[in-house]
């Protein structure tokens, strides 16, 4: 490592919550105390003035990537690891805290490991009613996350293996990065980031773990609280549904090493146990002997150097804010049209019912007039059937 190199890039990306950014800065000094050798480089997306006041009050000396366009995640965070000066960084997400003592027990942990190329800790992620992120596997497309009472017994003593990681707080070996080509940019706005990176790296013969003894937390929902048109969760529907044509294209026909599985039906949700299982095995497998994928594909960047410049931009220029402006008009006009889509196919499934209601309606008219005679008989028979028990009791 150079004399001048950093032992730790610190990346995190704003958006529009001032007071988010406050929680987040925070735990960015205290791993930035913990770890002295580091720098902070942070990506300001299209961000207001309240955010803005917040990063130049609290992180003053902070490297700052001023994008005044959406660049979503992975071109954001493109842009940050490329800029990154360290072999380690860590990627925190705005509504993310860490916690003491975790940034230096992540880097311990992957120089322990030298075929670890990313490594998540223990995340208490407030979803309702607080749980504990314990990682991902993958099982086909679906994806199950884990919680600590799922991991068999004695897992959680040490850092273990799992097929994906929470990007929400997560330590990278920048050099595995780069093998890969960072971030496949053709995942923008957002979603799939996590799945086809890490999937990327295991491709290329390294590892993912989580390290149970370090912790951070995660408000989580930061993409579901904005007000443009790209947020909430309808649109996190329609962006799943596009990642998975993007997945089926890279790697649909190579990612049977991922899990040994043997029943077809495990690509349905709700993920078994049974499937569950054997994929924490698996990667527990794979740990030891790591797959090296023949010519694994690597990521496509459309907007931050299309055309392969060396070295990679690491400043959001007005060739690529206008890139970035029309990706961000095709995402809208695909996502109207998907809202369009499902609105026909509501009606026409409303439709469907309404007619069927109707005609049940008419079925029980004619079920009540046969209900009415056959009452009537019930009741005439009852009626002979009590003269001839008296004619038989008298």
């Amino acid at each position: 490592m150079a004399a001048d190199q950093p032992e730790l890039s610190i990346v995190v990306m704003f958006t529009h919550d001032a007071e988010q950014a406050k929680r987040c800065l925070q735990g960015v000094a205290l791993a930035l105390s913990e770890v002295r050798d580091s720098e902070t480089i942070i990506v300001l997306n299209n961000s207001g003035d309240a955010v803005r006041a917040v990063v130049a009050e609290r992180a003053r000396k902070a490297r700052v990537i001023d994008s005044p366009v959406n660049t979503g995640t992975a071109v954001g965070w493109q842009l940050a690891f490329t800029a990154a000066r360290a072999p380690f960084v860590l990627l925190l997400h705005e509504d993310a805290v860490a916690q003491a003592g975790m940034a230096p027990r992540l880097i311990e942990t992957m120089k322990a490991e030298p075929s670890a190329a990313a490594i998540a800790p223990w995340i208490d992620e407030q979803r309702g009613e607080p749980s504990v992120n314990a990682g991902w596997v993958r099982i086909g497309r679906v994806g199950a996350r884990l919680t600590p009472e799922q991991l068999p017994e004695g897992l959680a003593d040490a850092p273990y293996a799992v097929n994906e990681i929470s990007s929400a707080i997560s330590l990278w070996r920048k050099s595995a990065w780069e093998e890969l080509s960072g971030f496949d940019e053709r995942t923008f706005p957002a979603l799939g980031v996590e799945p086809d990176t890490l999937t990327g790296l295991w491709a290329r013969g390294h590892v993912v773990l989580v390290d149970p003894k370090a912790r951070g937390q995660h408000a989580s929902g930061a993409m579901d609280s904005g007000t443009g048109l790209l947020t909430g969760p309808r649109v996190r529907h329609y962006l799943a549904g596009r990642f998975v044509r993007l997945w089926d294209e890279k790697w649909s026909d190579r990612t049977n090493w991922l899990v040994a599985r043997d029943n077809p039906n495990w690509d349905a949700e709700p993920v078994s146990k049974e499937a569950v299982d054997a994929a924490i095995a698996r990667a527990q497998e794979l740990r030891t002997s790591p797959p090296n994928i023949s010519d694994p594909p690597i990521s496509q960047h459309p907007f931050t150097n299309p055309e392969g410049e060396e070295p990679a931009p690491v400043e959001v220029d007005a060739a690529m804010a206008s890139r970035l402006r029309a990706a961000e008009r095709d995402v809208i006009d695909g996502y109207m049209r998907w809202l369009i889509d499902r609105e026909i196919e509501m009606t026409e499934r409303y439709e469907e019912t309404h007619a069927a209601y109707l005609a049940l309606g008419d079925r029980v008219e004619v079920l009540e007039d046969r209900s009415k005679t056959l009452d009537a008989i019930l009741a005439g028979r009852w009626w002979r059937l009590r003269q001839r028990l008296a004619k038989l009791t008298r």
